[in-house]
């Protein structure tokens, strides 16, 4: 078997295999990126509560110091040597339970409305009970969350506050996959406590608004959650199990998870889009052929017109189609009607340069054509003569603002002709001598 042949013959078998196998890569790259994305949000989330755990955890050592120290004159020097080596506090301030005075250290004060919305949560520590504030917002604008010891002794509470930006600097630094990124949610408000947006801080969460809330209520400690945000699907996993009743989330959108695998898709689609156009191109190929062939069955002068009508108003857009005979021995070019009756509508001894060219001829006015005036040929045309061996048989007009597939009207136009000038010899007697040639 010949190499042709065997191509030929291998050619579609083996294209419809590769993109087969391109697309079952690429569901395989799908599940593996999401299988990946759970992986990585479920790490996220585990690092995320641990860090945040042990910063607050690392307080509560700070807090009994200080809430100890409270009555003794060493209580000044402590706060301003704890607030000048770290940067996680924002303030450390004190807050009277029977007056509700609040006052700190950093002279950034609190408003009314701040103060009042201040809720607490409270858990067991390892020497005393402690309480998580939710978040508030500080005269300065900062985001802050406080946390206290528990105690019944002293009307004076000594209360840590954490800078949650600085906070969420770290857990920025915490991906699933590209784009994806962790926050966290304190369930008692709704509000994000952590979150990459700086902006988004203090704000109520669309995701745990929008269904997570219900989980979490539904006593769901961890698991999987999908929302949409921003007319993209998140896909998430969560985690509630800390005793700061936060709620730490992370996922990554669907589109990020496509994204990894759009290579391998992109690939198929490629191939899909050439098999695709070949085929086009076959189908093309066979339905011009079929068309073309009916000029060669026609058995007269107007069924040959009506089908090469036919065939450019299915192969072509065109704003008109006009045919022409030319007779070499009188020098006339006659119109043809549909009952095949000629008339002759212009004479013509020397033949305008236009129809000596064999090429395409794709013209933009009628300036030097006068059969085209004649017959009200205007603006962009194609010109196409019909020969029999070196003798002009006929011409083609078709009005088209825009170029044709050269290909297409070439094989329209070499077909023509052929079946043109057989029409024309069995219409003369089978003579051999073409009726139209001098």
């Amino acid at each position: 078997m010949s190499l042709p042949k065997l191509l030929l013959r291998t050619f579609k078998p083996l294209t419809f295999a590769l993109i087969t196998l391109l697309i079952y890569l690429s569901y395989q790259h799908y599940e593996r990126s999401q299988a990946l994305a759970k992986s990585q949000s479920q790490d996220n989330v585990k690092v995320a509560s641990a860090l945040v755990w042990s910063q607050i955890e690392a307080t509560f050592a700070k807090v009994d110091l200080l809430q100890e120290s409270i009555d003794s004159n060493s209580f000044d020097i402590l706060t301003n040597q704890i607030l000048a080596n770290s940067y996680l506090y924002k303030s450390i301030a004190l807050y009277n339970t029977k007056t509700q005075y609040y006052s700190n250290f950093n002279d950034d004060g609190l408003t009314d409305s701040s103060q009042a919305s201040i809720k607490w949560h409270s858990f067991d520590g390892f020497a005393h009970r402690y309480a998580v504030s939710t978040l508030y917002q500080k005269a300065d604008g900062f985001w802050v969350f406080a946390i206290k010891q528990e105690q019944n002794q002293s009307p004076i509470e000594v209360w840590f506050e954490i800078d949650v930006q600085h906070t969420t600097q770290y857990l920025a630094n915490l991906k699933t996959l590209d784009n994806g990124y962790v926050f966290v949610i304190d369930k008692m408000t709704g509000q994000l406590v952590f979150h990459p947006n700086p902006a988004r801080i203090g704000t109520a969460s669309i995701s745990y608004l929008g269904g997570l809330q219900d989980q979490v209520e539904a006593g769901e400690t961890r698991g999987q959650y999908d929302y949409f945000y921003n007319g993209n699907l998140k896909k998430s996993v969560f985690s509630a199990q800390n005793p700061m009743g936060w709620v730490f989330v992370s996922g990554t959108s669907q589109t990020d998870i496509l994204f990894t695998s759009y290579q391998i898709s992109l690939t198929a689609v490629v191939i899909l889009a050439l098999l695709l156009l070949v085929f086009s191109i076959n189908y093309i190929t066979y339905q011009l052929n079929e068309a073309l062939s009916e000029l060669t069955r026609a058995e007269d002068i107007a069924q040959f017109k009506h089908d090469l009508k036919i065939i450019f108003d299915r192969f072509t857009y065109h704003k008109g189609v006009q045919f022409c005979l030319y007779d070499a021995e009188t020098h006339y070019f006659k119109t043809i009607d549909f009952h095949g009756n000629s008339k002759s509508i212009f004479h013509c001894d020397r033949l305008p340069r236009v129809f000596e060219s064999r090429g395409l001829n794709f013209l933009y006015n009628n300036k030097h054509d006068p059969l085209a005036q004649k017959l009200h040929i205007t603006g962009r045309h194609y010109t196409l003569p019909l020969y029999h061996q070196d003798a002009l048989i006929g011409v083609i007009y078709l009005k088209s603002s825009f170029y044709a597939f050269e290909g297409l009207i070439r094989a329209i136009r070499d077909f023509s002709e052929v079946a043109l000038a057989n029409l024309l010899l069995t219409k003369k007697g089978g003579n051999g001598r073409c009726p139209y040639r001098p």
